[in-house]
């Protein structure tokens, strides 16, 4: 028998609804308050002299990082799921990102990639997911906490905040290692006398699909991952750059990073991470040469270009049968 399907693993719509409704007040107050603190008439300002080469620039890139992200859906799809139909993949992820900016750290993404593969078991999918989502938080937090430490060293904060980011660090980088290395050596984690039990037997025939994961495949997905992680702090960049008179593109990309990593450790409560990234954008480009008006409009920018916009397309897709 197939599992449940994902109108049974639904929330109740009237629970749903009050959901979404506090999480898009919570944005907009969070969002208010940031334009605030900063000034509206300094955010305005600052907007009406962005460079539109610039922003346009960064609208084409948003093609490149949806192409990057197909890239790594399919390989996953392809080896774990067996579809090979590039333009249910397509329509796929288009879905999750729909269903995924309303949601809690983007959760309803994992049950929206899911909606057009209606003969396909809804764990597998749900897993396939969480693996992309996996590498790319590894790469992100890795990555994240180098930078943090630099930029701590540059802002003169204590020594131990640098010692327990460097261990953090460490201790990522060993686990990914060891992934590579042996990407099927999730079942030893289980205890011989626990993989007795049925219900463990239960899970662990759902995982078998699992040992598809070689380091081939590990691999290729961290070389989209990386070319996706790259574009994304691109963006973020060239958008700062855009609003800004001063600061130059190697900051851009630092502030950028640090945007992305406390978007990735900091859990959103509200629409597509709107806030906590605006944020973060808020808190660190001071200290690295930018204005507080021009991060929070790049951090705005970079959620309609890649969270919203995407998402208008999944939602007008939702409506198309295939």
């Amino acid at each position: 028998m197939h599992e449940k399907t994902l109108h049974n693993t639904a929330y109740p719509k009237s629970k749903k609804l009050w959901l979404t409704v506090l999480k898009i007040t919570f944005s907009i107050f969070f969002i208010f308050f940031l334009i605030n603190y900063v000034e509206y008439d300094k955010v305005v300002t600052i907007l009406g002299k962005a460079n539109i080469l610039y922003i346009l620039i960064v609208i084409i890139l948003m093609a490149t990082n949806i192409y990057y992200q197909f890239k790594k859906w399919e390989l996953l799809v392809n080896n774990l799921i067996k579809e090979k139909s590039k333009k249910k993949i397509l329509v796929s992820l288009f879905h999750g990102f729909a269903a995924g900016i309303t949601t809690p750290v983007r959760s309803g993404e994992y049950f929206g990639r899911a909606i057009i593969f209606k003969e396909k078991p809804l764990s597998q999918i749900i897993i396939a997911t969480a693996i992309e989502k996996f590498i790319m938080m590894i790469l992100v937090v890795f990555v994240g906490s180098i930078i943090s430490l630099l930029y701590l060293v540059t802002i003169g904060i204590a020594t131990y905040l640098i010692i327990i980011i460097a261990v953090i660090a460490i201790i990522l980088f060993a686990l990914f290692a060891q992934i590579l290395n042996s990407p099927g050596s999730w079942k030893k984690i289980i205890p011989h006398r626990i993989r007795k039990f049925k219900f463990v037997e239960d899970i662990m025939e759902k995982l078998q699909f699992l040992k598809n994961v070689n380091k081939k495949l590990i691999i290729k997905l961290v070389i989209f991952t990386v070319a996706a992680y790259f574009i994304y702090i691109l963006q973020f960049g060239i958008l700062l750059l855009s609003f800004s008179s001063e600061g130059n593109l190697i900051n851009a990309l630092w502030c950028g990073s640090l945007v992305m990593f406390v978007k990735t450790i900091i859990p959103a409560v509200g629409i597509g991470d709107l806030g906590i990234r605006e944020g973060a954008a808020v808190f660190f480009s001071p200290a690295l040469g930018f204005t507080e008006a021009a991060a929070l409009n790049a951090a705005l920018g970079l959620f309609f270009v890649n969270l919203f916009l995407p998402s208008v397309v999944g939602f007008i897709l939702s409506f198309r049968k295939y």
